[in-house]
């Protein structure tokens, strides 16, 4: 048995990393806040003392951050985070006035029991200083000077002495405090700090493990994991991705705060005016951002610009913006939402659309967080979740934005439901209404609740606030109002009485989730190949979300494929189908299939039609002899260029395999490559039907401009 060193933090002269973020107090920067703020921080509210009294607005900030902070813990616990509360302008404040009023100040904190409840659980120091952030400035400039370790006195009385004091006092209730750590990993660690120091912004997975094998300690490819992870868990870096060499790690978050403040905070507020075209000026402040606005804002030749399809990916997945799905005829979406810049929620619009479609709703679903502070920021990341799931619903063409606004939103659900979401205060309600159905079924709600609940989960889970907890309630309306009649949800649920009866349209029993249809035949009861997978994946589209819960995938495992594969809907349903089928093996047959879209109002007669048809063609022939004939060297390069983000079902339409496509995908990184690489397997492998009507064909099939590239290549064959 080998013996264990532990070396306490603060002997031997060892050193700790210290990262310092300073953010505005303004309500909107908690929409990124939770990037940094959890309960390893240790918090410095800075707040004027001056006009602390008159203007109301700076208690209310003060009132609003505590209560923020208090979500990071449970109520049972001290400290956590640790919060010192740092009043600056101690100049401007009145002599006379100047030696009570911290006393004053805390009394007026105190005074409603919420606040004092937050204020007593993290405030552990209350400091005031003079001449504003200057000192604090001159703190953080002057930190080698003072002494880690905390047990030994600081003779040196300055402001910013007794505030690092504080800190280092503070420092003993962050929940890793005392937590061992491989030494090994500490090496790494330093390491990709000194890069951040000298300016890295961002590194690929497999640079990090090269480094890592080039310390005095190497570590194994799995340690590099495991402490990235960890990294990523404090926030000191950002890696959501650790599956593939090129995936990306950012060093320094601030780069992608820095990235997310420039495309929506106004121009003149810019350090460095970009050079805007005047019609994308239009943008700025607007929750509609499209890629031209963004390409012109991170311009060419920034770093900004060198990393966009990193930054991008790292904004989506914190949630600070989002794509929707595409509309019906979309292929791609060019533009991001940005939550936190809707409108103000204005529930009369949808008050109306209900009288004016003569919809029938359901009762309503309400998450009720139990009189807790929810921060608005949880509720935008909601509902980008939401919005990356779900198709926007629009009563008309140009009226999405009245159903999408801060906290409240209409979604296409399925052809037959369709959900109106509504947030506020500790409460979150969801409400299907249906204008093609005459009746709710026991369990039509099941696998909503079920998305719902896993998004809600999720989203507290990554803002560290996971221990949050919340209760289901009905109410008869889809608005959240103070003071409503709600009722309480048991579980499981019986129909015993009206209000039982609405339960079960979201908490059914087991034997009440299945829907009574039928189909016959010995060929429901194959499983769908591949190519058939990318066809039915056609005609389920935008509605996935809520058919493959229904067809027993997580939430989870449905948020995996997306974000690999969400660039291209079809590609997306496609994988949706193959993760289903692995999962359930010969289970997974066409009769469950069907079921389960009939039960949520597709048409399951045009896709029997269109399997029947696939089944029964024959092998094409063209009439032209020159399509009949395999691709030149020269002209599969031609074809690999103009291949879109449709590429897995175009190579699909050519009868390759699932996995010789994810080979290529794996191995090798520039698209051009890729298919290059699966136009000569599929030469290879089809030999003589490898031909170029083979290509046309598979074109049409993922809109591509077939005519376009047929006239190119006859071009330069001639």
């Amino acid at each position: 048995m080998s013996a264990t060193t532990i070396t306490p933090l603060g002997s031997a002269k060892s050193k700790a990393y210290v990262s310092i973020f300073d953010f505005g107090g303004e309500i909107m920067f908690s929409n990124f806040q939770h990037i940094f703020l959890n309960t390893n921080n240790v918090i410095l509210l800075c707040f004027s003392l001056h006009n602390v009294f008159e203007e109301e607005k700076i208690l209310d900030r003060i009132y609003f951050w505590l209560n923020f902070l208090s979500t990071f813990a449970d109520e049972d616990i001290e400290y956590c985070p640790p919060v010192i509360l740092v009043g600056t302008h101690l100049d401007k404040v009145p002599e006379n006035k100047q030696r009570d009023i911290k006393d004053r100040v805390k009394a007026h904190l105190l005074k409603e029991t919420k606040h004092a409840t937050a204020f007593n659980r993290h405030v552990l120091a209350f400091e005031v200083v003079a001449n504003g952030e200057d000192e604090i400035n001159d703190a953080i400039r002057k930190i080698p000077e003072t002494p880690f370790d905390n047990r030994k006195p600081i003779k040196n009385n300055h402001q910013h002495c007794v505030i690092w004091k504080q800190i280092f006092a503070a420092a003993e209730y962050q929940s890793q405090w005392n937590h061992l750590l491989p030494a090994k990993w500490l090496l790494l660690e330093r390491e990709l700090m000194i890069l951040k120091g000298q300016g890295k912004k961002v590194m690929t997975l497999e640079e990090i493990k090269d480094k890592a094998k080039q310390l005095s300690v190497p570590l194994e490819d799995d340690d590099v994991i495991a402490m990235l992870r960890y990294l990523h868990g404090t926030r000191s870096i950002l890696c959501f991705q650790l599956d593939h060499p090129d995936d990306k790690v950012v060093l320094d978050i601030k780069f992608v705060v820095e990235a997310f403040r420039l495309i929506v905070t106004d121009i003149k507020f810019h350090e460095e005016k970009p050079n805007v075209d005047p019609s994308l000026l239009q943008e700025y402040g607007k929750p509609r951002l499209t890629m031209d606005f963004i390409r012109a804002i991170w311009k060419p030749g920034s770093e900004f610009h060198l990393f966009m399809d990193t930054l991008l990916f790292y904004l989506e997945r914190l949630e600070l913006i989002v794509k929707p799905l595409p509309k019906e005829g979309e292929t791609n979406v060019d533009y991001f939402l940005v939550p936190y810049l809707l409108d103000e929620a204005d529930p009369s619009h949808i008050r109306r659309m209900l009288l004016d479609v003569g919809a029938v709703k359901s009762a309503t679903l309400c998450f009720d967080f139990l009189e807790r502070f929810i921060p608005p920021a949880v509720y935008n990341k909601i509902l980008a979740s939401c919005i990356h799931k779900f198709a926007l619903f629009a009563k008309d063409d140009g009226e999405q934005e009245m159903y999408l606004q801060q906290g409240l939103a209409c979604f296409v659900l399925s052809p037959r439901w369709k959900m109106i979401l509504h947030c506020k205060d500790s409460r979150m309600k969801i409400t299907l209404f249906s204008n093609t159905t005459t009746e709710i079924k026991a369990g039509d709600g099941y696998s909503v609740r079920c998305i719902m609940e896993a998004i809600i989960k999720e989203t507290l889970e990554r803002n560290k606030q996971g221990h949050m907890k919340f209760q289901y309630f009905i109410s008869a309306d889809f608005e959240v109002t103070r003071n409503e009649e709600t009722v309480l949800v048991k579980l499981p649920a019986r129909i015993s009485s009206p209000v039982d009866a609405e339960v079960v349209v979201w908490c059914p029993e087991q034997n009440q989730t299945q829907h009574p249809v039928y189909f016959s035949g010995d060929i429901l009861d194959t499983c769908l190949t591949t190519k058939q997978m990318s066809h039915v994946a056609k005609f389920i589209g935008l509605n996935y979300a809520l058919l493959f819960v229904e067809l027993g995938m997580l939430p989870s495992e449905i948020d995996q494929i997306y974000w690999s594969f969400r660039e291209c809907l079809r590609t997306l349903v496609t994988y949706l189908l193959v993760k289903w089928s692995n999962k359930l093996g010969k289970k997974a047959d066409k009769r469950l299939l069907l079921k389960a879209m009939k039960s949520q109002g597709f048409n399951t007669d045009d896709i029997m039609e269109h399997l029947h048809e696939m089944g029964t063609a024959g092998t094409h022939r063209s009439t032209s002899a020159e399509d009949d004939r395999c691709p030149t060297e020269s002209e599969r390069l031609i074809i690999a260029k103009k291949i879109n983000l449709s590429y897995v079902i175009f190579f699909l339409e050519l009868d390759l395999d699932i996995e010789t496509i994810d080979r290529a995908r794996m191995d090798h990184e520039r698209c051009i490559d890729r298919f290059l690489e699966l136009m000569r397997q599929w030469v290879q492998d089809a030999e003589k039907v490898a031909t170029l009507a083979k290509v046309y064909e598979a074109c049409k099939e993922c809109s591509m401009n077939s005519i376009k590239l047929r006239m190119e290549i006859q071009r330069r064959r001639k």
